[in-house]
């Protein structure tokens, strides 16, 4: 066998036959033994056929050693071929150095790059002249960094392969801002880089990543889009925190803005804290008070308005009870009698007689029916004015009533019901009405019926009136 053969002659030191030597090297070539026929060639000075036998045989070891001697002119040739045939064989790694060797970068990096030898590739890519002709690879390459997470390596090729904005999102998405803010404004204005950001933390706030989107809009000095941002999403503590820092002056109308939302949501507990914030108390006890939570108002009215409000939200709350159980709850705070001050100062008399029959001191009834005759007057009801200074026990206050108004008969009426000694003083008013307007026949028979004759002898004197 041909084997058999070139072992033999191998042993022997090649001292037989050259041209038997030639017929076994054809016969190996033959048979598809291409290294041995090379191997056999090359020992019998026939390098040229040797280094065709290495090629086929794709013995590209013993080729380039061969060329190296023979023909260096190919080794450059015999390396990229070594290269393309590893790459054939799934074998990258090993074919980068010889596409080094063979001077074809292009065909190393994608070697590299497919071996997954990342380094390799950069160190390929870095060494390229000039520089921008690796632009080829320099996204791949800035994926794959970003990838693994080296940013910087990432940054640099994504900046080499024009795609700076692709590194400013990496480092959004990073979370890191700075980074990201100083690359987008080393190539950007400063409209673009606040346009991008913007953009970013729209994207950010529609996905509910609230919290980027905020660092975003800092990022480029824009906290009301923040501020708004939190409100739209009804995160009213981040809101807040954001008035606070940015618009502490707008803080006070911010607390009392949360606290109408709130109250208008049902949210009370929370409008009440926003409210009280705001230093707006009151608001606070109209809040609870209308929603007929009055314990509520009472409490808070009483730690922030003091007795005053206290009591005035105990008298809502009674009127919202009525009857027994409103002077069960104001005799519970001791602020019955007040409250019935407080009812009829506010004109509630309805409220205050009702309170009044429920009350131990008898004196209420009479005082709140005096108070409601001294409105009824000054409406111009007289006639009702009247009754209630009569139940007021006053009748007295009902007669002066009419003579202010010059109503000298319902004066009268009153007196001789129910102020006899009153009716003498009436007489004597209405005489001296009549003197002042020389009605004299008028005022006197006035005051002869008063019984007080010197009276008119005084009016007629001053008058000059001696006969």
């Amino acid at each position: 066998m041909p084997a058999r053969a070139a072992q033999i002659l191998n042993q022997q030191g090649l001292t037989g036959n050259i041209e038997l030597t030639e017929r076994i090297a054809e016969s190996l070539y033959k048979a598809g033994f291409y290294e041995k026929a090379g191997d056999l060639y090359e020992k019998m000075g026939s390098n040229e056929r040797a280094l065709s036998a290495y090629k086929k045989g794709k013995a590209f070891r013993a080729a380039v050693e061969l060329a190296r001697a023979v023909y260096p002119q190919e080794v450059v040739k015999l390396e990229e071929m070594w290269g393309d045939h590893l790459v054939a064989q799934k074998q990258m790694d090993g074919a980068i150095n010889h596409y080094i060797e063979s001077g074809k970068s292009f065909k190393a990096v994608e070697a590299a790059i497919a071996a997954k030898q990342w380094k390799k590739a950069t160190s390929i890519v870095d060494s390229l002249q000039p520089p921008e002709a690796g632009k080829p690879y320099f996204l791949q390459l800035a994926q794959h960094f970003e990838e693994t997470q080296d940013y910087a390596l990432a940054e640099k090729y994504y900046v080499a392969a024009e795609k700076p904005q692709v590194a400013v999102d990496m480092y959004t998405k990073a979370g890191k801002w700075e980074k990201a803010h100083n690359l987008a404004t080393s190539y950007m204005s400063r409209e673009e880089v606040a346009f991008l950001y913007i953009s970013q933390a729209k994207e950010m706030e529609t996905k509910g990543k609230l919290k980027e989107a905020e660092k975003l809009y800092l990022t480029v000095n824009e906290p009301d889009l923040a501020i708004n941002m939190y409100k739209t999403h009804k995160q009213y503590d981040h809101m807040i925190r954001l008035v606070t820092a940015y618009h502490k002056d707008l803080l006070g109308e911010t607390h009392l803005y949360l606290g109408r939302t709130l109250e208008a949501e049902g949210n009370l507990k929370g409008a009440e804290h926003h409210f009280l914030e705001a230093g707006d108390w009151k608001s606070c006890v109209n809040m609870w008070c209308a929603n007929n939570l009055f314990e509520e108002g009472y409490r808070v009215g009483k730690a922030y308005g003091g007795p005053t409000s206290a009591k005035q939200v105990a008298y809502l709350w009674a009127r919202s009870l009525g009857g027994e159980s409103a002077v069960k709850l104001l005799t519970k705070f001791s602020l019955l009698s007040p409250a019935i001050d407080y009812a009829t100062e506010n004109g509630a008399f309805d409220f205050a007689f009702e309170l009044s029959r429920f009350s131990t001191d008898k004196t209420k009834l009479a005082d709140v029916h005096y108070k409601h005759a001294m409105f009824l007057e000054d409406e111009g009801k007289f006639k009702e004015a009247e009754q209630s200074f009569v139940l007021a026990g006053k009748p007295k206050e009902a007669i002066l009533m009419y003579i202010h108004n010059e109503d000298w008969e319902e004066a009268l009426r009153v007196a001789e019901g129910y102020e006899p000694e009153s009716v003498g003083e009436v007489l004597i008013g209405r005489a001296k009405v009549c003197f002042e307007r020389n009605d004299f026949p008028k005022g006197e028979s006035l005051l002869l019926r008063a019984q007080r004759p010197e009276l008119a002898i005084k009016f007629y004197k001053d008058k000059g009136m001696w006969d």
